[in-house]
Protein backbone atom coordinates (compact mmCIF):
# COMPACT_ATOMS: atom_id res chain seq x y z
CA UNK A 1 0.00 0.00 0.00
CA UNK A 2 2.76 2.51 1.17
CA UNK A 3 6.02 2.77 -1.08
CA UNK A 4 8.50 5.30 -0.81
CA UNK A 5 8.24 7.86 -3.71
CA UNK A 6 11.49 9.75 -3.18
CA UNK A 7 10.20 11.97 -6.73
CA UNK A 8 7.52 12.82 -4.67
CA UNK A 9 7.46 16.32 -3.01
CA UNK A 10 7.19 16.86 0.44
CA UNK A 11 3.72 17.76 2.15
CA UNK A 12 2.07 19.00 5.35
CA UNK A 13 0.19 15.48 5.20
CA UNK A 14 3.59 13.83 5.17
CA UNK A 15 3.93 14.78 8.77
CA UNK A 16 0.62 12.57 9.95
CA UNK A 17 1.46 10.07 7.01
CA UNK A 18 5.46 9.10 7.84
CA UNK A 19 4.93 8.00 10.98
CA UNK A 20 2.17 5.89 9.65
CA UNK A 21 4.34 4.71 6.82
CA UNK A 22 7.66 3.71 9.34
CA UNK A 23 5.22 1.89 11.42
CA UNK A 24 4.68 0.10 7.90
CA UNK A 25 7.59 -0.90 7.79
CA UNK A 26 7.41 -3.68 10.71
CA UNK A 27 4.89 -4.98 8.41
CA UNK A 28 4.89 -8.30 9.19
CA UNK A 29 5.19 -7.88 13.08
CA UNK A 30 2.36 -5.76 13.49
CA UNK A 31 0.54 -8.00 11.13
CA UNK A 32 0.92 -11.07 13.22
CA UNK A 33 0.31 -9.23 16.42
CA UNK A 34 -2.70 -8.23 14.53
CA UNK A 35 -3.55 -11.98 14.03
CA UNK A 36 -2.66 -13.00 17.46
CA UNK A 37 -4.67 -10.29 19.07
CA UNK A 38 -7.55 -11.67 17.06
CA UNK A 39 -7.16 -15.25 18.05
CA UNK A 40 -7.43 -14.03 21.78
CA UNK A 41 -10.38 -11.71 21.35
CA UNK A 42 -12.42 -14.47 20.22
CA UNK A 43 -11.31 -17.01 22.36
CA UNK A 44 -11.88 -14.72 25.17
CA UNK A 45 -15.24 -13.94 24.03
CA UNK A 46 -16.11 -17.18 23.37
CA UNK A 47 -14.74 -18.52 27.19
CA UNK A 48 -15.83 -18.58 30.74
CA UNK A 49 -14.00 -15.24 30.62
CA UNK A 50 -16.23 -13.51 28.59
CA UNK A 51 -18.01 -11.42 31.09
CA UNK A 52 -14.83 -9.77 32.28
CA UNK A 53 -13.78 -9.16 29.07
CA UNK A 54 -16.58 -7.71 27.13
CA UNK A 55 -16.84 -5.57 30.24
CA UNK A 56 -13.29 -4.57 29.95
CA UNK A 57 -14.59 -2.73 26.65
CA UNK A 58 -17.28 -0.96 28.73
CA UNK A 59 -14.54 0.93 30.63
CA UNK A 60 -15.08 4.69 30.72
CA UNK A 61 -12.35 6.85 29.71
CA UNK A 62 -12.75 10.86 29.48
CA UNK A 63 -12.63 13.84 31.26
CA UNK A 64 -15.04 15.53 33.42
CA UNK A 65 -15.10 18.78 34.83
CA UNK A 66 -18.26 20.15 37.09
CA UNK A 67 -20.94 18.73 34.71
CA UNK A 68 -19.13 18.77 31.32
CA UNK A 69 -18.63 15.11 31.06
CA UNK A 70 -17.10 14.10 28.22
CA UNK A 71 -16.47 10.64 28.71
CA UNK A 72 -16.68 7.31 26.22
CA UNK A 73 -16.20 3.21 26.76
CA UNK A 74 -13.46 2.04 25.99
CA UNK A 75 -14.75 0.69 22.40
CA UNK A 76 -16.21 3.63 21.23
CA UNK A 77 -12.68 5.61 21.54
CA UNK A 78 -11.43 2.64 19.67
CA UNK A 79 -14.22 2.39 17.43
CA UNK A 80 -15.09 6.13 16.44
CA UNK A 81 -11.61 7.34 17.55
CA UNK A 82 -8.65 5.18 16.49
CA UNK A 83 -10.88 3.69 13.00
CA UNK A 84 -11.49 7.53 12.13
CA UNK A 85 -7.99 8.36 12.48
CA UNK A 86 -7.14 4.95 10.20
CA UNK A 87 -9.33 5.90 7.73
CA UNK A 88 -7.93 9.36 7.63
CA UNK A 89 -4.82 8.57 7.04
CA UNK A 90 -5.64 5.75 4.76
CA UNK A 91 -7.15 8.58 2.72
CA UNK A 92 -4.23 10.92 2.74
CA UNK A 93 -2.02 8.12 1.09
CA UNK A 94 -4.68 7.50 -1.62
CA UNK A 95 -5.02 11.24 -2.07
CA UNK A 96 -1.26 11.77 -2.68
CA UNK A 97 -1.03 8.46 -4.91
CA UNK A 98 -4.14 9.59 -6.86
CA UNK A 99 -2.53 12.81 -7.51
CA UNK A 100 1.00 12.40 -7.33
CA UNK A 101 1.47 8.52 -7.47
CA UNK A 102 0.44 5.33 -9.55
CA UNK A 103 -3.17 6.03 -9.38
CA UNK A 104 -2.70 9.19 -11.59
CA UNK A 105 -3.36 7.07 -14.72
CA UNK A 106 -6.61 5.59 -14.87
CA UNK A 107 -5.35 2.22 -16.64
CA UNK A 108 -3.26 1.59 -13.60
CA UNK A 109 -5.67 2.49 -11.00
CA UNK A 110 -8.39 0.18 -12.92
CA UNK A 111 -7.41 -3.00 -10.75
CA UNK A 112 -6.56 -1.08 -7.15
CA UNK A 113 -10.06 0.57 -7.90
CA UNK A 114 -12.01 -2.73 -8.82
CA UNK A 115 -10.00 -4.66 -5.77
CA UNK A 116 -11.00 -1.98 -3.25
CA UNK A 117 -14.93 -1.76 -4.47
CA UNK A 118 -14.93 -5.81 -4.46
CA UNK A 119 -13.45 -5.31 -0.73
CA UNK A 120 -16.69 -3.37 0.04
CA UNK A 121 -19.03 -4.96 -1.53
CA UNK A 122 -18.42 -8.45 -0.96
CA UNK A 123 -18.15 -8.67 2.56
CA UNK A 124 -21.22 -6.24 3.15
CA UNK A 125 -23.19 -9.16 0.44
CA UNK A 126 -21.73 -11.85 3.17
CA UNK A 127 -22.83 -10.00 6.06
CA UNK A 128 -26.42 -9.33 5.05
CA UNK A 129 -27.16 -12.70 3.94
CA UNK A 130 -26.04 -14.09 6.74
CA UNK A 131 -27.56 -11.33 9.09
CA UNK A 132 -30.66 -11.05 7.10
CA UNK A 133 -33.62 -10.80 10.06
CA UNK A 134 -31.21 -10.98 12.78
CA UNK A 135 -31.06 -7.60 15.21
CA UNK A 136 -28.02 -7.31 14.32
CA UNK A 137 -28.32 -6.29 10.70
CA UNK A 138 -27.51 -2.63 10.52
CA UNK A 139 -24.53 -3.15 11.25
CA UNK A 140 -22.87 -3.55 7.93
CA UNK A 141 -20.83 -1.15 7.77
CA UNK A 142 -18.10 -2.63 10.52
CA UNK A 143 -17.77 -5.40 8.60
CA UNK A 144 -17.13 -2.74 5.94
CA UNK A 145 -13.87 -1.28 7.90
CA UNK A 146 -12.63 -4.30 9.58
CA UNK A 147 -12.32 -6.07 6.42
CA UNK A 148 -10.44 -3.12 4.91
CA UNK A 149 -7.79 -2.83 8.19
CA UNK A 150 -7.49 -6.90 7.69
CA UNK A 151 -6.99 -7.08 4.22
CA UNK A 152 -3.87 -3.84 5.05
CA UNK A 153 -2.35 -6.69 7.77
CA UNK A 154 -2.78 -9.47 5.47
CA UNK A 155 -1.04 -7.72 2.78
CA UNK A 156 1.91 -6.98 4.93
CA UNK A 157 2.55 -10.42 5.90
CA UNK A 158 3.96 -10.52 2.24
CA UNK A 159 5.37 -7.67 1.92
CA UNK A 160 7.59 -6.67 -1.25
CA UNK A 161 6.76 -10.18 -2.51
CA UNK A 162 3.74 -8.90 -4.04
CA UNK A 163 2.60 -5.94 -7.02
CA UNK A 164 2.71 -2.43 -5.31
CA UNK A 165 -0.76 -2.22 -7.72
CA UNK A 166 -1.78 -4.94 -5.58
CA UNK A 167 -0.94 -2.82 -2.55
CA UNK A 168 -2.35 0.07 -3.51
Amino acid sequence: MIDNHQSLPQEPADRITKPFARFLEIQAAASGLLFLAVLLALALANSPWQEGFLGFWKTPIGLTFGSFDFTRSLRHWINDGLMTLFFFVLSLELKREIVLGELQNPRQAALPFAGALGGMVVPVALYHLLMSGQPGAHGWGTVMATDTAFVIGCLALFGRRIPSTLRL
